[in-house]
């Protein structure tokens, strides 16, 4: 409390006590009544004389705040009356003048407020303060006196009388020149960046190091069939399927850290959906403290027939696939969003028997796209030998053709040899182009019937397993009767040193037979206990939540199922759980921000075991993964052989264990 206030409060304190003596107290003459009733009039006029001291000195610090802060932002302020007079002028005002004219005389000062000269100047600027809200904004443009051209802006507004009516104007000036001289710079700049874009011979882009376009050339919108306005701020996974888009920024990571530029060769797809084969050239940008910035790139189409594609993993044909397969699983999504909503309808039993039929064929198709197609592409490499499950490759081929054969209302059977190798030595992709021939021709040559698809042991020679591969089923079309087999069928049959066969019959039967080293005997193998697991599986796909769940409880585990990051959360707080697989994209609450919750969370919970399953394993994203204490990661979509490496990685880890005593 200030000393003004403190001596008021007193001075009001005495004069209570000087009027009730004066009022109450009896005995006294007039004469000290009238001396009290003085020295309460005098005490009074010393309270309001330091009242009305405290308001105007607090006024005038404010004012003189105000001005302090106007004077460092280069504001200057001023007043006028109705006429357009000037009535008050800061410093800062006189230190503009002097600024521009070299001197701040009244002269000077009416050059900067010329607005007010005139009368229909006045009625012009009322007209403006009174339809801009109370404020009109303008810029005007005045010869200094060393001849250059200075810009002001002026701010306007009325002031008001005690009884309402406008007494004048207000207003506030400053020197925007040197702002304006770095915007037309920088429009300048921008003009020329968007020639250079726009006619540079490739398609020109610029985008930061997370893959965001900052800006393109006008090749770059034809490509992506959008204004160029429109693709800044769209991402790299816009355009390219997310294998290509993964590796291009794992390459700008690497630039980042310690490069300058680097080119790569990759197929794409543009608008018109026309294939192309482009040469992309990335160029690295660091700011004036030397850190990386952003990229600037360039791509350039390649001739096809002249062309020697370097692709990112050096298997053009595999990406490709792997391109057509993420392009498949947009409209895919949509089909299927769309048929489980009919599939909701009151429709008629008839057609609801034929939309449900749709629905199961259209979700085992995404399995198929997300899980088998593309590892069918691309080259193989005749001298990549692995150990395979040659009952788990079969089963996986088949899945690819229950789709068709749904729709077609036919079956195809999986029949499992006995004594069969839990191992063999083989390449794994010719092998899985080799099965899709064999099964896609049985559904050639049995068009009427339900086929099966099997697998058989003959006996083993010199520690070598024969396996016979093969389709049969009745009402055979008499196609391969001159020993006439497919081109695929043949040139996979060379590669794997395989013999065809063909053997008629009511029950017809196709097949291959191959001889290979055996792995090894399950009776041979180390005996690990098999250990079941608790496990919360995260996943907002449906298609990938059925196929999952059932892979996982086919293995002995016991799985909860979630949709969003909140119902991670309400199954940890009411069961208890030995292993969550996290999806990171998910509705409500993404998997990041469930684990983060989890980590923080109650002291039984922290140490819980997550698997992250995503299709970006983008260098952030495992960054975030290893700062929040993620045990794995499995690239999306999730294949049951790396499924069953991770669970196997952890169980040989001990991770299980603790949370078990």
């Amino acid at each position: 409390m200030s000393k003004n206030i403190r001596f008021v409060l007193l001075c009001g304190c005495a004069s209570v006590l000087l009027f009730s003596t004066g009022l109450f107290l009896s005995g006294l003459n007039w004469v000290m009544k009238l001396s009290l009733f003085a020295s309460w009039l005098v005490v009074m006029a010393t309270a309001v004389y330091k009242l009305k001291k405290y308001y105007v000195e607090e006024q005038l610090k404010q004012i003189q705040q105000t001005a302090a802060i106007l004077r460092h932002s280069g504001i200057c302020f001023y007043t006028a009356d109705e006429q357009g007079d000037l009535v008050f002028c800061d410093d800062s005002c006189r230190d503009l003048a002097r600024d521009i004219f070299g001197r701040a005389g009244g002269a000077e000062l009416s050059r900067i407020l010329q607005h007010f000269h005139s009368e229909k100047g006045l009625e012009s600027i009322s007209g403006e303060i009174f339809s801009g809200n109370g404020a009109y904004r303008f810029e005007m443009d005045l010869t200094a006196a060393d001849g250059k051209l200075v810009r002001l802006c002026h701010v306007l507004q009325h002031t008001y009388c005690p009884e309402g009516n406008i007494s004048g104007f207000a207003g506030t000036v400053r020197n925007i020149s040197e702002q304006e001289r770095y915007r037309d710079e920088s429009a300048r700049l921008q003009r020329y960046l968007k020639a250079a874009l726009d006619c540079a011979p490739g398609t020109m882009f610029l985008h930061d190091l997370e893959g965001t376009f900052i800006t393109v050339g006008q090749k770059f919108a034809e490509f992506a069939g959008i204004a160029p306005e429109m693709c800044i701020g769209t991402s790299i996974y816009d355009y390219l399927a997310p294998q290509i888009a993964d590796q291009l920024l794992a390459r700008v990571q690497d630039i980042a850290a310690g490069g300058s530029e680097f080119a790569i060769q990759i197929p794409a797809i543009n608008s018109r959906g026309e294939r192309l084969h482009l040469d992309i050239r990335h160029f690295l940008i660091r700011n004036d403290n030397g850190e990386p910035e952003a990229i600037v790139g360039c791509a350039r189409r390649i001739d096809n027939r002249n062309m020697d594609i370097k692709t990112v993993k050096g298997e053009g044909d595999e990406i490709l696939m792997q391109a057509i397969c993420h392009e498949m699983r947009t409209p895919l999504a949509g089909i299927i969003g769309s048929l489980h909503v009919l599939d909701q309808m009151n429709l008629a039993p008839e057609a609801k028997e034929y939309v449900h039929k749709c629905v199961v064929s259209a979700e085992r198709f995404k399995d198929v796209v997300n899980n088998s197609l593309s590892d069918l592409s691309g080259k193989h490499d005749p001298r990549k030998f692995e150990s395979l499950d040659p009952a788990a490759i079969l089963e996986k081929s088949v899945d690819l053709f229950l789709p068709a054969a749904s729709i077609q209302n036919r079956k195809i059977n999986l029949s499992i040899g006995l004594d069969l190798p839990d191992a063999i030595i083989c390449n794994r992709k010719v092998l899985g182009q080799m099965l899709f021939c064999l099964i896609n021709s049985g559904l050639d040559i049995f068009p009427d019937s339900d086929i099966t698809a099997g697998i058989k042991l003959v006996p083993s020679v010199d520690n070598y397993s024969v396996l016979t591969f093969y389709v049969s089923g009745d009402g055979c079309v008499p196609v391969l009767s001159g020993g006439s087999y497919s081109d695929c069928l043949e040139q996979n049959a060379k590669v794997l040193d395989g013999e065809l066969y063909f053997e008629d019959g009511s029950t017809a039967e196709l097949g291959f037979r191959i001889k290979v080293p055996a792995g090894k005997k399950a009776a041979e193998q180390e005996l690990v206990p098999i250990q079941s697991l608790r496990i919360i599986l995260a996943e907002d796909d449906i298609s990938s939540q059925v196929f999952m769940r059932k892979k996982l409880e086919s293995w002995g585990h016991s799985v909860r199922t979630a949709s969003t990051g909140v119902e991670v959360l309400n199954h940890i707080e009411n069961e208890e759980f030995d292993l969550i697989l996290m999806d990171l994209q998910m509705p409500e609450m993404n998997g990041f921000d469930a684990i983060s919750f989890i980590r923080n969370g109650k002291p039984q919970v922290r140490e819980l075991s997550i698997i992250v399953m995503s299709a970006y394993g983008r260098e952030s994203d495992f960054k975030k993964m290893s700062d929040l204490g993620v045990n794995d990661y499995i690239a999306k979509p999730v294949s049951t052989e790396e499924l069953e490496k991770a669970l196997a990685r952890l169980l040989e880890l001990g991770s299980f264990s603790s949370r078990r005593t």
